[in-house]
């Protein structure tokens, strides 16, 4: 098996090579089987995430979210505990980029607890039939949810990550402090774990 190392760069390099017609043919089916899934349909709040890297682009559906009244947060780096604040955001809001590149919206938006979210629809480089994830490296979802790894069932909020069918490993080295996903939905539809 490669390196964790190899393995982010490896598919870091296949997400960036889709082509820009068929990543958002890709993106609005992942969106529509969001939007038809149980999940999102009871969910008052949840969290996304602004596409950065040949990610999944998840902008129409907070566009439609939107229009349905509900209400969507997008995760802002906390330079002081290295973990996500999760902050009120609507299509049009301002946004600033992070010392990565990424849009965050800004710090003077209203923010809310992670309780508080019904859903949260998260970025990965890889996944596991197990609900094992692989993130950028960073650590920072993983210290933010680091509370779902103290009880076996946790109803709030569900934690789903979003990918390419491609990025499905057959297994993932789980650490110690990795949270795994309750699911995760790619152009194919979902995956529960």
């Amino acid at each position: 098996m490669a390196s964790v190392a190899a393995l982010r760069r490896e598919l870091k390099r296949q997400r960036k090579q889709l082509p820009a017609a068929q990543r958002r043919d890709m993106s609005r089916q992942l969106c529509r089987h969001i939007l038809n899934s149980h999940a999102f349909r009871n969910a008052g709040r949840f969290a996304a995430y602004l596409p950065f890297g040949g990610e999944p682009d998840l902008l129409p559906l907070i566009g439609i979210a939107a229009q349905q009244g509900k209400c969507c947060y997008l995760p802002r780096i906390d330079s002081r505990t290295g973990r996500l604040a999760f902050h009120r955001w609507q299509p049009g809001n301002m946004l600033v980029n992070n010392r990565f590149g990424i849009p965050e919206p800004s710090q003077q938006s209203p923010h809310t607890a992670l309780f508080a979210l019904d859903l949260i629809l998260t970025p990965l480089l890889a996944f596991d039939p197990r609900g094992n994830r692989l993130g950028m490296g960073a650590g920072f979802y993983d210290r933010s949810f680091a509370f779902r790894r103290h009880r076996d069932c946790w109803h709030q909020p569900k934690l789903v990550g979003t990918a390419w069918a491609f990025q499905e490993q057959s297994n993932l080295d789980a650490q110690p402090w990795d949270v795994p996903l309750d699911a995760v939905v790619s152009e194919l539809g979902w995956r529960c774990f």
